[in-house]
């Protein structure tokens, strides 16, 4: 195809063209129609550790970070596609354009990793599956993917700070050029989060967001790694440090009566006296762990659990829903309802 036909990004300046020119398109309408648009070799998510064991090498905590930050982008990705966070859902074309290869440079450990291939994944099927959603909405989606799979800054990820604490983030010394560009980009993206942010781009940020700690933790494990850069953004040792502790998270509990089905039960706890039920919501096919206190559940809705998974049925569960950054981190079991 020419490549007149569709939009090429392959770099920042691009992309902030491309947002700038369909700004111009009527991102009102409801029934908005994707452009078709191609990324190449952008965005990156460019990884760089420091210690005495990273030259030229990737350890196992780093191997576990970047296979938490792979799976995080997945659940995204199934988010947006299949409206749950199920994995199963993925197909195995799926898992093909969303798989990160990274590439370790000679005499560092500086991985960068182009995923081009999930943003042209994400863009395909809001451009020909996706319908109810505004333009603004569908550009946020692919805003809030970029930020997600990419370490390319801090304008693609809604934060409650201020424009000037991100700033403190970025290394000093930028050239007055580079940020007139930054301040280009943020502007024109907040545009679009003010028109267009979405349940649906939420939790894809927050997925992001939760794929790169989780990264930064298991980095942060490692007492040899003296500094972790994810692009632009320098964690210390120091601020490493803070990642062994609880990490302060926005979470909400709410109580709620829900059908499942049941995927799992297993053991748990020092005695092996309380339980992981795992399951699906019927209403949306979310996934998440239930977990049981030995003091609280009884011996007969442990039976009836047990049948629900033998049987594959559904089952009511009355439950306390944890959920950290809009997306469900686990349920706290109460009682079954009658």
């Amino acid at each position: 195809m020419d490549t007149a036909a569709y939009y090429l990004i392959e770099n920042e300046s691009d992309f902030i063209v491309f947002l700038e020119d369909m700004k111009f398109t009527n991102l009102d309408d409801e029934e908005y129609v994707f452009p078709d648009v191609r990324f190449s070799g952008w965005p990156l998510l460019d990884i760089n550790v420091k210690g005495p064991k990273f030259h030229q090498t990737v350890t196992s905590s780093m191997i576990f970070g970047m296979s938490i930050l792979n799976e995080e982008i997945q659940r995204a990705f199934a988010t947006v596609r299949y409206g749950s966070q199920n994995l199963q859902r993925l197909t195995n074309e799926d898992r093909q354009n969303l798989d990160i290869v990274f590439a370790i440079t000679e005499g560092s450990s500086d991985a960068e990793g182009p995923t081009d291939k999930i943003l042209n994944a994400v863009v395909t099927f809001l451009r020909d599956s996706m319908t109810g959603m505004s333009g603004w909405q569908k550009m946020v989606v692919v805003i809030a993917f970029i930020g997600a799979a990419s370490t390319c800054g801090y304008h693609y990820i809604t934060q409650s700070a201020s424009v000037e604490q991100h700033a403190t983030d970025r290394q000093a010394q930028i050239v007055q050029a580079t940020n007139d560009g930054i301040n280009r980009a943020l502007t024109t993206i907040l545009e679009y989060k003010q028109h267009g942010e979405s349940k649906v781009s939420q939790e894809v940020e927050a997925h992001g967001q939760s794929g790169k700690n989780g990264l930064v933790k298991q980095l942060a494990a490692d007492p040899t790694v003296q500094s972790v850069s994810l692009g632009e953004k320098t964690i210390s040792r120091q601020e490493l440090n803070t990642y062994n502790g609880r990490q302060a998270v926005d979470r909400q509990r709410i109580e709620k009566v829900d059908s499942f089905f049941v995927k799992g039960v297993t053991r748990s706890g020092t005695y092996n006296t309380d339980l992981n039920i795992s399951v699906i919501r019927s209403s949306n096919d979310e996934s998440f762990t239930i977990k049981a206190s030995g003091d609280v559940i009884t011996p007969n809705e442990l039976t009836a659990l047990v049948n629900a998974l033998s049987n594959n049925s559904l089952i009511k569960i009355s439950y306390l829903e944890i959920v950290e950054k809009g997306v469900v981190s686990f349920g706290q079991f109460n009682t079954l309802p009658e």
